[in-house]
C-alpha cells in the first residue's frame, strides 16, 4: 500500500517527532546545569583548602619544611650500657671500665652528595686513617649503620684533637668506648677472663648487641656475659642531607650490667700467689696450683694457676701477632691448670680409697698388717718408702704407707682387697672422672681407668698391678687440683660433695651429693688425716694457730723419675672452713715442697 493512497490514515510526521525530542533534551540540559553548578562549588572549596594548606607549608612552616625538603633523615643511634663490674667477696673491684675513645666512621651518616663524600674519603686516605680493607668495606654499603673504627684507644687529648679536626666532616665521630681494666693479681686472669669485639653472628642472634659492643671471651666474663652486658638504649636524632645533627627526637636510656660478686678473698688470693710463685722459682718448676675452698658450701676463696697472663693485653689494643704468641706460648700461659691440668694424684687419693675399704668392710678401724718396705707379686716389685711395721688405716694415712693401700685396693696378706670396680665406684662418688661443675668454661674431667678403658685404648688386659697402682694414685689415674680439693672438702664436712662456685648467689642449680651413709668411714679417715699432723708426714702444721688435718702426696710421672708435689689439708679440724690443695708440677716430694706453701698460706689466713 502506498502512503499516497487517499484512504490511508497518516501518522505523526517527522518534524513533529523532532520537536518532541528537543523538548526532552532541553529538560535534561536544565538538570545538567544544576549538577554542574554544585560541581563548581565543590571545586572552589577544594581550591580554597589547598591554597590554605599551601600557605601553611610555604609561609608558616617554611624553614622547617625546607630542611625536610633538603633530605633530613632520622637516625637511630644505639647507646651502649655500662658493663657490670666484678668484685671480690668484700666488694673490692677486680674489674672496672676506663674511659677510652675511638675515631669512628659511620657510612650511613656520610653526605648524600658524591662529591662531599669523596672529599672525606680522600682526606682520610691522605692522612693514613683509612686502610684499603676499611675503604672496601665502606664502599660496599654506604647505607650501613655499622661504624668503622679508624683509630681506637685514644687518650683524652688526642680524642679532642681529632674532634676539632673532623668537626666539619659528617659521618666521622669521636665515641667513648669504655675499656675493660683488670686488677693485676697472679691467677685472676684465668678466673676473670677478658672481653673482645662482638661478632656478626652474635649481633644477629641477640638483641643485647650492636656493632660497637664488646662481649666476654673467656673466664667469668664469658660465663656470665648476659648478666654483665646490660641492655642497649637508643637515641633518635635528625640529621640534614649533609649528615649534620639537627635535633633529638627520642631517647631510651641503656640499662647497666649487673655487678658480679665473687666468693674470692682478694688478700688471700694475693698471699696464695705470692707463696706459690716463690716455691715455683725455688724448685725451678714449670707450673703450680693453689686452691682454697670453703668445705661448708663449695665457695672458692682463692684459685691460683701459674704461669698466667695479663688479661689487660686483650682490652688495650692487642695485635694479631701478640694473640698468636699467647695462644702458642710454650708454657701454656692461657691454661688454668686448676681446672684443666690433669695429673697423677699420688697419695692424696688415699683418703678416698680408705673410705671405700672401710665402707665395704674390706678393712675396719682396727685392721692391721705388718707393712714391709715392698711386696712382690710374681716378677713385679711394688715398693714403699720404708718399712712401716704394724699399721692400721689411720697410721697408713698418717705416714702414707703404700703397702697398706696396695692391700686395700688389690688385696694382700689378710686383706682381700676392693678390686678395680669398687675403687672406680667410690672414686666416682667423690667426683673423680667427672667435671665438678664449677662456673668456668674449660674444665676437664680427668680419668678413672677401667679394664674396659685399658682394653680399648691400650689393647691390654687389666692386672692386679694396675689395681695396686690405682690404689696409691699412680698408673693411668688422672685428676685435676679442683677435684682433689672438692673431694677433700667432702671428707672435711663429714660427707657432702658440693658444686664449687666462684660467684656468690650463683643461679645455677647446685649439685650436692650426700655421702651420709659413709659417715662412720669418713670420720675414721678424718682422724687418720688429723694423725698425719700430730705425728705423721704433715707435722709442720702443728705450729698453726688452729687445728688441722692433712695428706701429703708425691706422684711419679714421665720416664725420668720426676715427681709432682701434692698436699691437701683442711682446718679447723673440729669445724672446717678452709680446705686447700697445693700442686707443684715436677717440684719433688709433697711434704718437702707443697706442704710449706700450704703452711704459709694457712698461718697467714688464721693469724689475720
Amino acid at each position: 500500500m502506498s502512503i499516497f493512497e487517499p484512504d490511508q490514515k497518516l501518522g505523526r510526521v517527522k518534524g513533529q517527532e523532532n520537536e518532541f525530542e528537543w523538548q526532552e533534551v532541553g529538560k535534561n540540559l536544565v538538570r545538567d546545569r544544576s549538577n554542574l553548578a554544585w560541581f563548581f562549588v565543590v571545586l572552589v572549596m577544594a581550591m580554597m583548602v589547598l591554597t590554605t594548606r599551601l600557605v601553611f607549608l610555604q609561609v608558616t612552616h617554611a624553614a622547617s619544611n625546607q630542611l625536610l625538603a633538603q633530605g633530613n633523615r632520622i637516625r637511630k643511634i644505639e647507646l651502649l650500657p655500662s658493663r657490670g663490674i666484678i668484685t671480690d667477696r668484700f666488694n673490692v673491684p677486680l674489674s672496672k671500665n676506663l674511659p677510652s675513645f675511638s675515631l669512628e666512621l659511620v657510612p650511613a651518616n656520610l653526605p648524600v652528595a658524591v662529591a662531599d663524600r669523596e672529599r672525606i674519603i680522600s682526606r682520610l686516605k691522605e692522612i693514613n686513617l683509612l686502610s684499603e680493607i676499611q675503604e672496601e668495606k665502606l664502599r660496599s654499603d654506604y647505607n650501613s649503620p655499622q661504624s668503622i673504627a679508624l683509630v681506637e684507644h685514644l687518650d683524652h687529648d688526642k680524642a679532642l684533637e681529632y674532634k676539632v679536626d673532623f668537626q666539619d666532616d659528617p659521618g666521622l665521630q669521636i665515641v667513648d668506648r669504655p675499656r675493660r681494666d683488670y686488677l693485676r693479681v697472679p691467677g685472676l686472669s684465668h678466673l676473670l677472663g677478658y672481653t673482645g669485639k662482638v661478632g656478626e653472628e652474635e649481633i644477629q642472634d641477640s638483641s643485647l648487641y650492636t656493632y660497637s659492643s664488646t662481649v666476654g671471651r673467656a673466664g667469668l666474663e664469658q660465663v656470665y656475659e648476659p648478666d654483665l652486658q646490660g641492655k642497649l638504649g637508643y637515641e633518635q636524632v635528625e640529621v640534614d642531607a649533609k649528615g649534620f645533627f639537627q635535633r633529638q627526637v627520642g631517647l631510651k636510656e641503656p640499662i647497666a650490667g649487673q655487678t658480679l660478686k665473687l666468693s674470692l678473698d682478694l688478700e688471700l688470693q694475693k698471699k696464695a700467689a705470692e707463696a706459690l710463685k716463690a716455691k715455683i722459682e725455688e724448685t725451678e718448676s714449670k707450673s703450680g696450683v693453689v686452691i682454697v675452698e670453703n668445705p661448708q658450701n663449695g665457695e672458692i676463696l682463692a684459685m691460683v694457676s701459674l704461669p698466667d697472663y695479663d688479661n689487660n693485653e686483650f682490652t688495650s689494643g692487642i695485635t694479631p701477632e701478640q694473640v698468636e704468641s699467647l695462644f702458642n706460648h710454650p708454657d701454656a700461659v692461657l691454661t688454668n691448670r686448676a681446672i684443666a691440668g690433669v695429673y697423677p694424684s699420688g697419695s692424696v687419693i688415699k683418703p678416698f680409697i680408705a673410705v671405700a675399704g672401710l665402707a665395704e668392710g674390706v678393712i675396719t678401724e682396727s685392721t692391721t698388717i705388718d707393712a714391709p718396705a715392698q711386696i712382690t707379686i710374681g716378677d713385679f716389685v711394688f715398693p714403699d718408702l720404708k718399712r712401716h711395721g704394724l699399721t692400721d688405716v689411720k697410721k697408713a694415712l698418717a705416714v702414707s704407707s703404700n703397702v697398706f693401700f696396695y692391700a686395700v685396693g688389690g688385696g694382700w696378706d689378710k686383706i682381700p682387697g676392693l678390686g678395680v670396680q669398687k675403687i672406680d665406684d667410690y672414686l666416682g662418688l667423690f667426683g673423680f672422672g667427672e667435671k665438678t661443675g664449677i662456673d668456668l668454661d674449660g674444665e676437664l674431667s680427668g680419668l678413672v681407668p677401667t679394664p674396659a678403658w685399658k682394653a680399648r685404648v691400650k689393647q691390654e688386659a687389666w692386672f692386679t698391678g694396675d689395681t695396686y697402682h690405682l690404689s696409691i694414685g699412680q698408673g693411668d689415674l688422672l685428676v685435676t687440683p679442683l677435684q682433689i680439693v672438692n673431694a677433700t672438702s667432702a671428707i672435711a664436712n663429714g660427707g657432702r660433695l658440693s658444686t664449687p662456685t666462684l660467684v656468690l648467689g650463683n643461679k645455677a642449680e647446685p649439685i650436692s651429693t650426700e655421702l651420709t651413709q659413709y659417715t662412720d668411714s669418713i670420720d675414721i679417715v678424718r682422724a687418720g688425716m688429723r694423725q698425719a699432723v700430730l705425728d705423721g708426714s704433715a707435722r709442720r702444721l702443728q705450729d698453726l694457730p688452729v687445728s688441722s688435718a692433712a695428706k701429703t702426696g708425691t706422684a711419679q710421672f714421665g720416664a725420668d723419675d720426676k715427681t709432682h708435689a701434692w698436699f691437701s689439708a683442711f682446718a679447723p679440724y673440729e669445724n672446717p672452713e678452709f680446705a686447700v690443695v697445693v700442686l707443684i708440677d715436677g717440684g719433688g716430694a709433697g711434704n718437702e715442697v707443697a706442704l710449706p706453701v700450704a703452711e704459709e698460706i694457712m698461718d697467714w689466713y688464721f693469724s689475720r
